[in-house]
């Protein structure tokens, strides 16, 4: 039985909204409605819904495309081997 392969990205929606709220109170400080009634965060949200979509995706690719993945960070698998004797 094969591991489960970890997520590439454990990132969600939520936290994608709070990362683009702490970056606008520092890049905008003038900004001060952060409601959901505000268009700005409307728009934040929906950027925050695609990520989101795409990192639900990310976790999903195939063995072949994680082994590519793993090699572009200079990550090498160990070659198969016996067990150790017990």
């Amino acid at each position: 039985m094969a591991l489960p392969a970890p997520n590439l990205d454990d990132r969600r929606f939520q936290q994608f909204v709070d990362d683009a709220k702490r970056y606008i109170q520092q890049r905008c400080p003038e900004w001060t409605d952060h409601n959901v009634s505000d268009p700005g965060v409307t728009l934040v949200e929906a950027v925050a819904h695609m990520a989101d979509q795409m990192v639900y995706r990310l976790n999903r690719v195939p063995e072949r495309n994680y082994l590519a993945f793993l090699d572009l960070l200079g990550i090498t698998l160990f070659p198969p081997a016996p067990a150790p004797p017990r």
